[in-house]
């Protein structure tokens, strides 16, 4: 990560608010513990795809093997095998996905040690701190809390170590490491009872922080404790309007290219710095009803497309309005912070393909309060013209982490090779039909 400006994002009254009771929980003299979920709550990673990394090696792939299929289709094979064969018996681990991998990929023991260390490279350097979960551990800190972090993770206990000094959380007592445990994949309970041990308070005097309401909220508090969740900044985005899923209508069959990364760490920079602090959808807006949130996605994905020229006079009146907004300026501005922060120069290497879709979606598929934001900027016959031309738009399910596979899935496996041509198509229409249901 470079020495670059952190970029300074503005929060509503609400998000102050939820902020300010987040860390007077923190202070709480009842509470004498606390245990954080490390993934979502204390680190995030400026990507929105469970592939990003991924695709980052394949350069490093192509002088160690002489397959057809990308390190991401072996890597994401493989991982897949694991879990299907041993999630419920033992934890995964990335020394499992990477046993698998070596086999299939016909890889030397020199070959697999590279690729392996290097991923775990790279999940240290574009691993960040969650600035809401840094100032509540902070915060509990600095009132004499104990501090115990679960790492749900499948890399090693240094790796995680690492992440952690580099984020601002080296002064922790106690790590929980599942995998250390013999925890089962599919076990999402035992790690916070051996957090409740670790504690060694009375149950009503640990609070557990988690993303998930079922195992992070629910579970502690049929078990006595104190809980709260902190919801994950993917989904938050996700559902923030229809821009992800628009996106994700476009490339049902092609999102683990390479080409796409940039675009996805668009949405990944979008999600971890404007969905820090949670916020929920704003009626009829797609972007929370702020300027500068517009500005970040839509500015900031014509900041990747460089010499990007508007396809028709529509879209240059709305990027000649972005421009004048002041709000929305500022939102490139944060966008461009972030993008120096956490990637420097280098996705400039992968081009900049689609990331204009931001823009697309805003001229043919705006939402009225989103309009709004501009109509100041526009005249009134652009603007009138911009609202009826607008349609809904066709949109996907969009996942933004690895998902336990149904049934349809688990058969495709077996009649398509995952990664094939073939399965890619089949893929395809398993994601129409359950768009369909």
């Amino acid at each position: 990560m470079s020495d670059e400006k952190k970029p300074v994002i503005p929060v509503s009254d609400e998000q102050e608010e939820l902020r300010g009771k987040l860390l007077a929980q923190m202070r709480s003299g009842s509470i004498k513990a606390v245990s954080f979920k490390l993934r979502d709550v204390l680190v995030l990673t400026p990507f929105s795809g469970f592939t990003d990394i991924f695709m980052q090696l394949e350069s490093e792939l192509s002088d160690l093997y002489a397959g057809r299929r990308t390190f991401t289709e072996m890597r994401v094979i493989a991982q897949d095998y694991v879990e299907v064969k041993y999630g419920k018996k033992r934890p995964i681990t990335l020394g499992l996905i990477y046993d698998r991998l070596q086999k299939t990929g016909k890889l030397s023991s020199t070959a697999r040690a590279r690729l392996q260390q290097r991923e775990c490279e790279l999940v240290e350097y574009y691993s960040s701190p969650r600035q809401t979960g840094l100032e509540m551990f902070r915060e509990a800190k600095a009132h004499g809390k104990k501090i115990i972090i679960i790492a749900d993770t499948i890399y090693p206990r240094s790796t995680v170590e690492n992440v952690l000094k580099s984020c601002g959380y080296a002064d922790y007592d106690e790590l929980i490491m599942p995998s250390e445990l013999n925890i089962a994949d599919t076990d999402s309970h035992s790690a916070i009872d051996a957090a409740m041990l670790k504690a060694d308070v009375p149950a009503g005097k640990l609070l557990h922080i988690g993303p998930n309401v079922a195992e992070d909220v629910e579970y502690p508090i049929l078990k006595g404790q104190k809980a709260l969740m902190l919801a994950p900044v993917l989904p938050l985005m996700v559902r923030s309007g229809r821009l992800r899923g628009f996106v994700e209508a476009k490339h049902l069959l092609d999102t683990d290219d390479p080409q796409y990364l940039p675009l996805h760490s668009l949405f990944g920079l979008y999600s971890m710095y404007c969905f820090d602090i949670p916020q929920g959808k704003t009626v009829h807006s797609d972007f929370c009803g702020s300027a500068f949130m517009l500005g970040f996605i839509v500015l900031g994905g014509l900041s990747l497309c460089g010499d990007f020229a508007p396809e028709n006079e529509l879209q240059s009146a709305l990027i000649a309005a972005l421009e004048e907004c002041p709000d929305c300026r500022a939102g490139r501005g944060a966008f461009r912070d972030a993008l120096a922060l956490h990637f420097g120069d280098h996705l400039g290497k992968y081009g900049s393909r689609d990331c204009q879709l931001p823009l697309i979606f805003l001229e043919k598929h705006s939402s009225p309060a989103d309009r709004e934001l501009l109509k100041p900027y526009l005249s009134a016959e652009v603007y009138e013209s911009w609202a009826k031309a607008t349609s809904e738009p066709e949109i996907a399910p969009v996942y933004y982490k690895k998902v336990r596979k149904g049934g349809l899935y688990r058969v495709a496996d077996k009649l398509f090779p995952p990664g094939s041509k073939v399965r890619s198509l089949a893929d395809g229409a398993l994601t129409k039909l359950h768009r369909s249901r």
